[in-house]
């Protein structure tokens, strides 16, 4: 008994049915998908901030900016990041990214109705970039880059989890659906088939009297 207890205890906890331990799964992989959503877009307004002070903003108030948060910079740097074009190169490449992942999460919220387990993958494959990225990070061997890597990950590991039990039961709605149009056809078969005997006895019956 208590084996099967056991047993059925960590059924309910790798199946994932409550988000968070208290919140339906279905409801906090919405959150999710909003605050990835909101998160990217901000990426996104960022980006293009930095696009737009390199412009308008001399270096030499950039650079007083940055020493005053204790960032190693100077003005040479500046310019030369600015000539090359590093700025506006990184910072448009942040947006492209920023913009397919704020797609990406958009069509994941909208999953949650239409319940496409196909359309789950890309967001289940960003979330599992990210999970990696954050343990990667811990190589930088600094104890704030496993910390703040190590917590990450395993938030990032546990949301990953979340959407790829919501994949699974999506995946298994999908089959089942599947399994009940194929039953619903084959008893239409069967029905169609059983009239067609019907027929061909009432027919024969009918001839037969006819003789």
């Amino acid at each position: 008994m208590v084996v099967h207890d056991s047993v059925a205890t960590c059924h309910r906890l790798c199946s994932l049915e409550k988000f968070l331990c208290c919140i339906e799964l279905e409801t906090g992989a919405i959150i999710l998908g909003w605050f990835s959503f909101l998160r990217n877009v901000v990426t996104m307004l960022l980006a293009v901030v930095a696009i737009l002070i390199r412009i308008f903003v001399p270096c030499e108030d950039i650079v007083e900016g940055l020493r005053y948060m204790d960032f190693n910079a100077t003005v040479e740097k500046c310019v030369y990041a600015t000539e090359e074009g590093f700025v506006t190169m990184i910072s448009f490449f942040i947006i492209v990214i920023s913009i397919g992942l704020t797609y990406i999460s958009y069509r994941f919220v909208v999953t949650m109705k239409t319940r496409n387990h196909k359309e789950v993958i890309p967001f289940m494959t960003y979330i599992g970039l990210m999970t990696l990225l954050s343990f990667v990070a811990i190589f930088r061997l600094t104890w704030s880059a496993i910390i703040i890597g190590t917590v990450t990950g395993l938030f990032y590991g546990y949301f990953l989890l979340c959407v790829g039990a919501m994949y699974e039961r999506f995946l298994k709605e999908h089959h089942e659906k599947q399994m009940a149009i194929a039953e619903c056809e084959n008893r239409t078969m069967e029905g169609s088939m059983k009239k067609y005997e019907e027929g061909v006895w009432n027919v024969e019956g009918v001839q037969g009297i006819q003789n």
